[in-house]
């Protein structure tokens, strides 16, 4: 093939591909809002990792009906606990009314 050709050819698979990659955009439809007062909130928890060896993970809440956010709960629920959380959070699960941290060199 000459190079006339294989630049066309080129020109027509690099057109074909952008047509083929576009897409319609669909309407964004927000989720319904209750209107109701709820006794449960609904947020999410945010847990700060830490540095390797400073003992300074943190656990954060973030109340989204209200929208507060809380630092470090942990500290705040658990005065008694004087070396904190731990070093170097993981991960993190809820289980039923509890929450579970696995935490990782915590020597303290």
């Amino acid at each position: 093939m000459n190079h006339k050709k294989i630049n066309l050819l080129f020109f027509f698979s690099t057109l074909l591909i952008l047509l083929g990659s576009c897409r319609k955009d669909h309407e964004y439809t927000p989720p319904p809002q209750s209107t109701e007062a709820d006794s449960t909130s609904i947020g999410f928890y945010l847990l700060n990792e830490g540095g390797w060896g400073y003992n300074n993970a943190t656990l954060d809440y973030f109340d989204a009906h209200n929208g507060i956010y809380t630092r470090d709960i942990f500290t705040k629920d658990n005065p008694d606990a004087v070396l904190g959380l731990g070093d170097t959070g993981n991960d993190i699960g809820v289980y039923g009314s509890k929450i579970y941290v696995v935490m990782n060199w915590s020597k303290r």
